[in-house]
């Protein structure tokens, strides 16, 4: 069962970071609501902060000079110019065997070969691989060979490839090692197996630009993460069919690119069956999910984060079926309807779930009562109406809720009182009336957390003393 696999701490699912920049597609207008711990400290001490991040800086910049430039075979600095090969200092007896080679890998694998056909030109990132790999010429085994060439095309196909949203990229920022005669084990972003293959691309943060390259699939077999989050790849239609052999992949890691589809997620996507983690935030990814067939698809989910995108129509019904899913994070989409996907009472294994600035109206369900691990709750900012219901009060690992900025009714039931594990209870821009449970009170005033609170409209319709309220509005 997902619970089984996951530590679920609170601090490890956002709750304290800032929301998304204001500019940003579907956050006009946004309000920065949660701190982060961090932050907190670095603002009430900036002279220290300063001296250790200077500190942490030159101790880096050290290690860096030391491990770089103790290797003659390391990639010096940041980056570093593409590595170009020209095919001119090539040993044909060299080239021939190796392109008849790639050739029938290409042909195994049902892969298209065009791209490394010499009337494609000599800058495909499949031509460009194919001279260094001719190059390096080392005597591998036919295994290593093929991988450090799928590794190359990558280098290649993500390496200052211009794309209509960065005419000129640079190239990557680190590059440590990559395309020398090194083990692509120690090349930077590579992660391999106790047999030396390759697990794990962690490309983060890393300047990439262009496409994943359909080349992966050389990889497949044990390929099972790939995290390119804040970059610059721009992807589309037939830029996804790098999915679709990609069986053994659990984490998908893809925020802040510009993936690009309109009509949900790319169907390629329903090929990553043991997928358990997907993260897509801050993409350009639109449509339906109510319609769409990839996410039942992808039966092993536990992790869902598509924030700050273009998803319209419903949360769908067969998201409230998923018994296994452990965060669902959907803030600033388009999505409208209800929350009427809770009512399957199906998802006790829920540990957080974000839905605010999306245009959801109707009650909250009784049936959210079944949730029975839910710690972080955030519905802020949409049209929720009706009374807050008393089943709530069953959420007994409840800790962190906001439901500011709705159309809510009512009192605040007195069943809250039983979640005494609660360190925030945001319920201010409603329409709620009657006081302050005493019993609410009571439980925050033991809170030992430097970001507690607790508000309400208590300069209007709800009463709840200074003493008690951390805010009134």
């Amino acid at each position: 069962m997902a619970q089984e696999k996951h530590d679920l701490q609170l601090e490890d699912v956002q709750d304290y970071t800032s929301d998304y920049p204001p500019d940003y597609p579907g956050a006009e207008g946004a309000e920065t609501k949660r701190r982060g711990l961090l932050c907190g400290l670095i603002m009430g001490n900036k002279k220290m902060t300063c001296l250790l991040a200077l500190v942490f800086i030159l101790v880096i910049a050290i290690v860096t000079i030391l491990v770089v430039g103790a290797d003659e075979n390391a990639i010096e600095g940041f980056h570093q110019p593409l590595i170009i090969i020209d095919p001119s200092t090539l040993d044909a007896s060299v080239t021939g065997p190796l392109m008849a080679s790639l050739l029938a890998m290409y042909d195994r694998n049902g892969m298209d070969s065009t791209p490394l056909d010499p009337s494609s030109g000599d800058d495909t990132p499949q031509r460009r691989a194919f001279f260094w790999l001719a190059h390096e010429n080392q005597n591998l085994d036919h295994s290593t060979k093929m991988a450090r060439y799928a590794l190359a095309v990558f280098y290649y196909s993500t390496n200052q490839v211009p794309t209509e949203f960065d005419e000129e990229p640079e190239t990557w920022y680190v590059a440590r090692r990559w395309l020398t005669k090194a083990s692509y084990c120690e090349w930077h972003g590579i992660v391999c197996d106790a047999q030396g293959r390759v697990e794990a691309l962690e490309m983060d943060r890393n300047f990439l630009t262009g496409v994943l390259p359909i080349e992966l699939r050389i990889l497949e077999d044990t390929l099972y993460s790939i995290d390119i989050a804040d970059n610059g790849i721009s992807m589309s239609e037939e830029n996804f069919d790098v999915f679709l052999n990609l069986v053994n992949l659990e984490e998908f890691f893809g925020d802040n690119n510009y993936l690009e589809y309109s009509e949900g997620l790319p169907p390629q996507m329903a090929s990553l069956v043991n997928l358990e983690q997907l993260t897509m935030s801050y993409n350009l990814l639109g449509g339906d999910l109510s319609v769409d067939n990839v996410i039942p698809a992808m039966g092993q989910l536990t992790h869902i984060e598509m924030e700050a995108n273009y998803f319209s129509g419903p949360i769908p019904d067969y998201i409230g079926a998923m018994e296994d899913l452990v965060y669902f994070y959907m803030r600033r989409n388009n999505f409208n309807g209800d929350l009427s996907f809770l009512e399957s009472g199906a998802m006790t294994t829920l540990f957080a779930m974000w839905l605010d600035g999306n245009d959801l109206t109707g009650n909250i369900p009784a049936q959210i009562g079944s949730l029975q691990n839910l710690a972080s709750l955030s519905i802020s900012n949409t049209k929720l109406s009706g009374p807050i219901p008393a089943e709530m009060g069953d959420l007994l690992k409840l800790r962190r809720v906001w439901l500011y900025d709705n159309q809510l009714t009512g009192d605040i039931p007195l069943a809250l009182q039983k979640l005494d594990k609660l360190e925030v209870l945001e319920l201010h821009n409603n329409n709620m009336s009657g006081s302050m449970p005493q019993g609410i009170c009571d439980i925050f005033s033991g809170v030992d957390y430097d970001f507690k609170a607790l508000t309400t409209d208590c300069n209007g319709a709800v009463a709840c003393s200074r003493s008690c309220c951390t805010k009134c509005y």
